[in-house]
């Protein structure tokens, strides 16, 4: 294709770049969302790669990377509660179900996932429940997953539970229709243990000088250069709160590197999260 090596491998970043980008844009507008108002939280090994290149497409103003980013679904696990939950599918008109036999499944899952709670060490009196029902309009192939109300449900809670999707309806594509009827594909039911203590502490990070941070420099492509450009490389383990710096850099950390581009600036908050400002 005659095509050199470094414009190449920068084709193919742009290409998943742009897939991305046209991924949030379809989903922007189907909400009718503004992306401005929007901050794009840059997780995994590669996320911080491609963040900065992919919130300037979209038109995003600020990406927050998190400390540990290529950690963060293991750090996930330890700052969720347990979980487990259970699904009966049937799927028929709203006002078809059978009041009876609804209440009846419904009392027995709730109770089965109490078991399983308490099985793994959460105290009953920790356990909340949530019902969800995945509703959609008669004729429609995708649900939405709607809270619906604890205790013994009603004819009178379908009104309710009616209400419910229609306001979510709109909040998701803009406006609801009142006459069409409404039909349910499934029954949720989750158990939900308390929150784990888990604290992020900081506090022990040393006092660190800007010119201990910076590592030194070197040479990256940029599109904007038509060429390579030296910029600033960072150690993000000396970064400290209060120091802001200004793009293009890089960002170094054990497990990802940070790539920030031109016209934006940059910096640690008290969490430790690099915030970049586009």
């Amino acid at each position: 294709m005659k095509i050199e090596e470094i414009q190449a491998a920068w084709g193919i970043h742009e290409l998943v770049n742009e897939t991305m980008a046209a991924a949030a844009r379809i989903k922007l507008s189907e909400r009718g969302k503004d992306p401005r108002n929007f901050t794009l939280m840059a997780t995994g090994g590669a996320g911080p790669v491609h963040a900065f290149r992919l919130a300037r497409k979209v038109g995003l103003k600020r990406i927050v990377c998190p400390p540990g980013a290529g950690l963060a679904s293991s750090l996930g696990l330890h700052t969720v509660p347990f979980k487990v939950d259970t699904v009966d599918s049937q799927v028929m008109p709203l006002e078809d179900v059978n009041l009876t036999k609804l209440n009846d499944t419904l009392n027995r899952r709730e109770k089965r996932l109490r078991e399983v709670l308490t099985a793994a060490g959460v105290r009953e009196r920790e356990i909340r429940i949530q019902r969800m029902a995945d509703i959609s309009f008669e004729g429609q192939g995708f649900p939405l997953t709607i809270p619906i109300p604890s205790g013994k449900l009603t004819r009178n809670h379908f009104g309710e539970i009616s209400e419910t999707y229609r306001e979510h309806y709109a909040s998701a594509h803009g406006r609801a229709i009142d006459e069409v009827p409404l039909q349910v594909f499934s029954w949720r039911i989750f158990g939900i243990g308390p929150e784990p203590n888990v604290n992020f502490d900081f506090s022990n990070l040393t006092e660190t000088d800007v010119k201990n941070a910076l590592k030194g420099n070197r040479r990256i492509y940029m599109p904007e250069n038509k060429g390579f450009r030296k910029v600033n490389i960072f150690d993000r383990y000396l970064l400290k709160p209060g120091q802001k710096f200004k793009g293009p850099a890089l960002v170094e950390e054990k497990m990802t590197t940070t790539v920030i581009g031109p016209r934006s600036n940059f910096q640690i908050d008290k969490f430790q999260n690099l915030i970049i400002e586009l």
